[in-house]
């Protein structure tokens, strides 16, 4: 057994999580290809930063060349849906700690994020997002006007197929007090 090892300066620790293949999707992924996401940890990451998302496109056995992509949300609106910062703009030292990747199918990734934001006050955890592979963008989560909601994407399902825009998205929030 060969162990992936992501090439991002500075790993310590990965996880993978939600494959994809090319049965499910054989006019993006190639045959004999698995597209994986997950979080990888890095002793070079930004300060207060613990995991950073990843994206792994290759043979599932790790041999030969595969494609990594590194996932960090945006703090302040940059290649996110209609410029929506992660962060208040009236905290400009806020910053996005942690982006972890759960599950992708099709053209798109889910997961969460969490938020540091401000010298000494708690973390805001998990707050849901998007990223659209092809299109390089986030779209964030908005629950009840918010964007700081304690939820989180765990699983992705391309409804209808290969080429389909439409999805199933499955998660967790307590925005309003309690697990749902």
């Amino acid at each position: 057994v060969r162990l992936l090892q992501p090439p991002f300066r500075g790993v310590t620790a990965a996880t993978f999580y939600g494959p994809d293949t090319h049965r499910f999707n054989p006019r993006i992924i190639p045959r004999g290809l698995v597209r994986a996401v997950g979080s990888y940890v890095s002793s070079d990451a930004p300060s207060g930063v613990h995991d950073q998302g990843m994206i792994y496109l290759g043979p599932v056995g790790g041999y030969g060349v595969g494609r990594w992509t590194s996932l960090a949300v945006p703090a302040h609106g940059r290649n996110v849906t209609r410029h929506v910062s992660a962060c208040p703009r009236r905290r400009p030292t806020c910053t996005v700690m942690d982006t972890i990747a759960h599950s992708t199918m099709g053209e798109l990734v889910v997961g969460n994020y969490d938020l540091k934001p401000m010298s000494g006050s708690r973390p805001v955890s998990g707050n849901g997002f998007i990223y659209n592979i092809g299109t390089r963008t986030y779209t964030l989560l908005r629950l009840h006007g918010s964007l700081r909601t304690r939820s989180t994407f765990y699983g992705i399902w391309q409804d209808g197929g290969p080429g389909s825009t439409r999805y199933t998205l499955a998660g967790g929030s307590s925005a309003r007090g309690g697990q749902r």
